[in-house]
């Protein structure tokens, strides 16, 4: 089947779901009205979608096994847009592109609907919240997404705005881990000009600051490393006042599970120690976990002949060092994460969740056609084994 020229004729569709989708930014769990959306144009191709967690939409087409897993997440990140594209959001903004990796769900979805009666497995396809919090997909296993039907591979695209667009595919360690946390720091208030009479908040939440990047530098081999990010720090509301509380919210990852480990363990061990040098107290908070996402050989070989077959350019992908809640999918069943290359035609390429990033629609066909190549492909190679 010429997956790559159905695509182009439903394109005009596609841009405008996207476009729908990225005007009407929805975070987190708050994704009702994505929900919707999808429900309503999954109806109007012929499915009947169902809801898991919520606010998840699932649905199936083609009939009997294999059963193959397609996700795309739905939700945005919070901020203030400023691409100034003619959709850009009012609320939120679909920096990270999820708006996008519906947008090629959907697509995928309507033709391979109008074609289920050749498909020899089924696909079961799923649109997601929560994933930049790291929550949705393990919400969505927790309520029975891998079963009635059980999925035995499962696949996912995602965008990025630095790549020129084609689809970039890799076996093997594909995201790193990831750890969001928060640290409260307790001291003592005190007037600013008496530093001796309290505990100074700021000035502990400081220290822990600075030494956190050290433990990566001096305890873990470089070739093994890790890094740690703290992207928010909020303490005091005067500046003659000591504060009595800091809180300080930020990310651990690493590309290997052991460092990440051995990292998340010393950087309690070295928030409690710095708190408590300075007679205060401080208490971490592990908000979130990622697992990497380890691309399956065998799917990753297939994902790109099936591309390739299907005229899609396709490139060697680098790891990503960033991470993916997918990965509680990928702990699951043989997965392969692909990434697709968004990059302008003109103009400054921004990097995701930058809030001028711009992105380049006419790449979305490659996404819903290898979707769909996959799927033929994954059938027919069952029929041969």
């Amino acid at each position: 089947m010429n997956w790559l020229e159905q695509a182009k004729a439903i394109e005009k569709d596609i841009v405008a779901w996207r476009r729908h989708i990225h005007a009407h930014a929805e975070v987190g769990f708050c994704v009702e009205n994505t929900a919707a959306f999808v429900e309503e144009k999954l109806t109007s191709f012929g499915y009947a979608p169902y809801r898991l967690a919520e606010v998840g939409v699932v649905a199936t087409v083609g009939r009997g096994e294999p059963v193959i897993l397609f996700r795309a997440d739905m939700d945005a990140i919070p901020g203030k847009e400023a691409s100034g594209v003619d959709f850009q959001s009012e609320e939120n903004m679909h920096m990270c592109g999820h708006d996008m990796h519906t947008a090629m769900l959907l697509g995928a979805a309507k033709l391979l609907k109008a074609r289920e009666s050749e498909l020899k497995g089924t696909v079961k396809l799923v649109f997601q919240p929560a994933e930049e919090i790291l929550a949705g997909a393990k919400a969505l296993i927790d309520v029975g997404l891998l079963e009635n039907p059980a999925p035995e591979a499962a696949f996912m695209i995602h965008v990025n705005t630095m790549d020129a667009p084609a689809l970039y595919i890799k076996p093997g360690i594909m995201t790193t881990t990831n750890n969001n946390f928060r640290i409260t720091v307790r001291g003592k208030s005190a007037h600013g000009a008496m530093p001796q009479l309290g505990v100074d908040a700021t000035y502990i939440g400081a220290a822990i600051v600075t030494a956190l990047p050290e433990i990566v530098a001096r305890e873990v081999a470089f070739d093994r490393s890790a890094v740690i990010t703290t992207g928010h720090f909020e303490a005091g509301d005067a500046p003659n006042s000591i504060p009595d509380v800091a809180i300080i919210e930020g990310t651990l990852r690493s590309f290997s599970e052991d460092t990440h480990a051995y990292v998340k363990k010393r950087l309690a061990e070295v928030v409690k120690g710095i708190a408590e040098t300075y007679r205060g107290a401080a208490e971490v908070e592990f908000l979130s976990q990622a697992y990497i996402v380890n691309n399956d050989p065998d799917l990753a070989a297939l994902a790109k002949e099936a591309a390739e077959a299907a005229g899609i350019p396709v490139r060697e992908a680098e790891p990503v060092q960033a991470s993916e809640d997918f990965s509680y999918i990928a702990r699951e069943l043989p997965a392969a994460m692909m990434m697709s290359g968004t990059r302008p035609d003109s103009g400054e390429a921004y990097p995701l969740h930058n809030q001028h990033a711009v992105f380049n629609e006419d790449s979305m066909v490659y996404g819903v056609s290898t979707f769909c190549a996959i799927a033929e492909n994954y059938f027919r190679r069952s029929l041969w084994q």
